[in-house]
């Protein structure tokens, strides 16, 4: 080893090195902390996971049934359409007043 080199100068609790930012506990604190935040846990993932099929668990038969009301209304409409179109062609051919009359 070089004159006045240690074992000490490379241990973050030695104070001689100045590769490490401080001395002690408290640049273990701040390796610690630094290290905690470059990824995610399998238990973060789980919990996503989780999460997204409740989610799904309860959007999927809701959509399901705005489906089948559109429909529905579409089918409605088209019924309410040919109802109205035959109305004005009766008006027309027979050169009186048609109407539609819609029952519940």
């Amino acid at each position: 080893m070089p004159a006045g080199w240690s074992g000490d100068a490379f241990k973050p609790n030695g104070c001689r090195s100045s590769l490490f930012r401080g001395c002690g506990k408290e640049s273990e604190i701040r390796m610690k902390q630094n290290h905690s935040n470059h990824g995610i846990t399998l238990t973060e993932v789980l919990v996503t996971v989780a999460i997204i099929a409740v989610l799904l668990a309860v959007s999927i038969p809701a959509a399901k049934e705005l489906s089948r009301s559109l429909e529905q209304s579409v089918g409605a409409g088209s019924v309410i359409d040919a109802a109205l179109a035959n109305a004005r062609a009766i008006a027309i051919r027979e050169q009186k007043y048609a109407g539609v009359r819609f029952q519940r």
